[in-house]
């Protein structure tokens, strides 16, 4: 466990010659999978789903998994609800007698859908698998800084990070076309097929995050409520259903891309539909 997530310390949480570390700070779906711990919920990326649940990840050791199709960067998508309200994510600061950094904190400081990729058998030999965040922003944005010192890198009171987590509150869909998307790219390589399933309408529901996933956005009615953008993996898809860009949205439609709406596109106030240069766009009004 301290060797996976890098915590510096051996497994009676001392700490090793390369770090001072006292130990690892959080651990994720994606260690519990390694361990054999996660109660797994395996999701069919080609069927709707609604109302899927996720109880949090401590207490539950619950991950849902999407499988994903041939040519993704990694070959599951994996979903847990994280909070702060336990020991693993909520360590007390830590006290230092350099004034360069000062009191450091160590919790997790955010509370949401935890979206990443894994590559090849979590519980597999060492060097198999990888393992990385999807934030539907591209970003780790923090609010704020994780100490109150002299340090350029603490410019102000703790606060949680934005961006990196889906949230009730927050960003609440991820799409074939979000950066990175949910196939894992940023930016799509030329010739690969997307995965077109979109996890969307992301809430909390009493104790549990819940959220629906649409199978396929080019054959379902499909509403954009976060940022999203098409390139040219996009090129010649025709949406056969209705597609609605929600208030406070922007869907984009890159050069080199045609796009044809012909179940209609909807644009609400607040809302943006962009055709860029070099862009087509049809069945637009």
């Amino acid at each position: 466990y301290n060797r996976m997530c890098g915590g510096g310390a051996d497994s009676r949480g001392r700490p090793t010659e390369s770090s001072n570390y006292d130990g690892t700070l959080t651990l994720s779906g994606f260690e519990i999978r390694r361990l054999g711990w996660a109660r797994r919920q395996v999701i069919d990326p080609t069927t709707d789903r609604r109302d899927v649940r996720l109880a949090p990840l401590y207490g539950t050791s619950e991950v849902a998994l999407i499988p994903l199709g041939a040519g993704s960067a990694g070959d599951t998508l994996s979903l847990e609800y994280r909070r702060r309200a336990n020991g693993f994510d909520a360590f007390p600061p830590q006290e230092t007698d350099n004034p360069f950094y000062g009191r450091i904190y160590r919790d997790l400081p955010a509370e949401g859908l935890l979206v990443t990729l894994s590559h090849g058998e979590p519980t597999g030999p060492p060097g198999r698998y990888l393992y990385d965040f999807v934030p539907p922003s591209n970003r780790l944005v923090r609010a704020g800084s994780r100490c109150d010192g002299t340090s350029d890198g603490c410019a102000g009171p703790y606060a949680p990070w934005r961006d990196d987590m889906l949230r009730p509150d927050g960003i609440s869909q991820i799409t074939p076309w979000t950066r990175p998307n949910v196939s894992g790219y940023t930016h799509y390589p030329a010739g690969v097929e997307p995965n077109w399933f979109a996890v969307t309408d992301v809430r909390q529901v009493d104790d549990q995050l819940a959220f629906d996933v649409i199978a396929d956005v080019r054959r379902s009615a499909f509403t954009i409520t976060a940022d999203s953008w098409m390139g040219v993996e996009t090129d010649g898809v025709v949406f056969r259903e209705p597609v609605r860009v929600a208030n406070g949205a922007t869907l984009r439609v890159g050069e080199g891309a045609t796009v044809s709406f012909s179940g209609g596109l909807a644009v609400e106030p607040g809302a943006q539909f962009v055709c860029e240069p070099g862009a087509t766009c049809r069945g637009v009004e």
